[in-house]
């Protein structure tokens, strides 16, 4: 997120990122997050002719505030995050998918990939 900070006399930055995340206090719009993820496709293992798993992680959080919000932010974000030439389904590239979710709490976040997964 980048936050621009109009008279750097008049409110510091944290103060200005702290009135963005909360809005005017007039506001009645629900706060929600658009979260993009990045999936990627590994090599698990030779058992049983191969196996594939996809690998999850967080690119990118933003706070925002009612649809209008989500719209604006899921077109800024379609800009940052192009859609890469091959899926991680493809032979031909090794690229993964940017895949963009709205959470109405910070709980409802796709779930990372911590961990290789083992074969059992």
């Amino acid at each position: 997120m980048t936050i621009t900070v109009p008279n750097p006399n008049r409110t510091s930055i944290t103060e200005r990122a702290q009135e963005i995340l909360d809005g005017p206090a007039e506001s009645k719009l629900p706060k929600l997050y658009v979260a993009v993820t990045h999936v990627t496709r590994h090599f698990g293992g030779p058992e049983e002719g191969g196996w594939w798993y996809d690998h999850t992680s967080i690119e990118d959080v933003r706070r925002v505030f009612g649809s209008e919000g989500v719209i604006a932010a899921l077109e800024k974000l379609d800009r940052e995050y192009p859609e890469p030439r091959y899926n991680r389904n493809s032979v031909l590239g090794a690229a993964g998918d940017y895949e963009f979710t709205v959470c109405a709490d910070q709980d409802d976040f796709p779930e990372e990939t911590t961990e290789r997964p083992r074969y059992e």
